[in-house]
């Protein structure tokens, strides 16, 4: 009879952890909107998404004379959203305490948008620093990494520092997309058969792609880079840059597709270029969703605008 009981116990307790997991998470994204509230003004000041002109103007502010405070800016950007935030939060992390660094380290996840630049400073950081500061740039790089910084990350997964190994793995989580258990051994082994399978399909779907985006096979290329273009960002740029450049509305189309689903901020001048001259529907449409994942001013590409 004891035995039974202590069985039905652990079930249930079995049964509640992904629970309180999830309201751990859901708490933990509700304390972060919290701080936020008090900044409303700043909010207001940035837009949403921020505009790059009050983004500019306020880290400058904040940089040389302390007001908006620093480490609460970084938190507000983190809020506000878009390519301009994520720039900004890069000059706090080049220029700010290691307070600020971590703000904005942490703001970064939040922003949740791809770039070379945040994730130079990420990696660094992830190397690096120490305790809190590293724990943040680990867990930035899950939104601004690639494929690059697993490795990085697997080492973070054995730091002794408990919120380091944890935001390492949830970095891993949201780089691959797979539900693994924070196991070392499990993410090192992953990360091999990963490699394995990207190290060709990826290439080959982007060449095929480049050859004839409209044809009968071309969506399911689309999903292996929309799946695994994250394992060398890159190269996809590389790709992509050439299709906005390229006469073919197919290509272009194809090319502020992938910025979407891929959340590449770095391109972000060309999808404000492609919008603003777009006249197809498809390609209208497809450009119009990237500025908005991007979180570009609509306003410089509307047909108002210039188109």
């Amino acid at each position: 009879m004891y035995t039974q009981r202590v069985a039905t116990f652990l079930i249930a307790t079995i049964g509640l952890l992904p629970f309180v997991a999830g309201t751990r998470s859901a708490r933990a994204e509700e304390e972060y909107t919290l701080e936020i509230r008090a900044t409303h003004p700043l909010m207001t000041s940035l837009g949403h998404p921020a505009r790059p002109e009050a983004v500019d103007a306020l880290v400058y502010r904040s940089l040389t004379d302390g007001s908006p405070e620093p480490a609460l800016l970084a938190e507000t950007l983190g809020h506000a959203g878009g390519a301009a935030a994520l720039a900004g939060l890069v000059q706090l992390v080049d220029r700010g305490s290691s307070e600020v660094r971590t703000a904005a380290l942490r703001a970064m996840e939040h922003v949740d948008l791809r770039s070379e630049d945040a994730a130079r400073r990420a990696a660094r950081h992830a190397r690096e620093s120490k305790s809190a500061e590293r724990a943040a740039a680990a867990a930035a790089l899950g939104a601004v990494g690639d494929g690059r910084h697993v490795d990085l990350l697997l080492g973070c997964a054995t730091s002794a520092d408990a919120a380091v190994r944890q935001s390492a793995f949830r970095a891993l989580r949201k780089l691959t997309n797979q539900p693994i258990p924070p196991v070392h051994a499990r993410w090192a082994w992953q990360w091999k058969v990963l490699q394995r399978r990207t190290a060709h399909l990826l290439p080959e779907a982007l060449e095929q792609l480049d050859q004839d985006p409209s044809k009968t096979t071309a969506p399911v290329q689309i999903e292996v880079v929309l799946r695994d273009g994250w394992t060398d960002v890159s190269l996809v740029i590389e790709y992509v840059t050439a299709w906005f450049l390229s006469a073919s509305q197919s290509k272009r189309t194809l090319a502020c597709r992938l910025v979407s689903g891929l959340r590449l901020a770095d391109c972000a001048s060309w999808v404000e270029g492609t919008a603003r001259f777009a006249r197809a529907p498809d390609l209208e449409r497809e450009a119009d969703h990237a500025i908005e994942i991007l979180g570009l001013d609509a306003t410089s590409s509307s047909p108002t605008s210039g188109r």
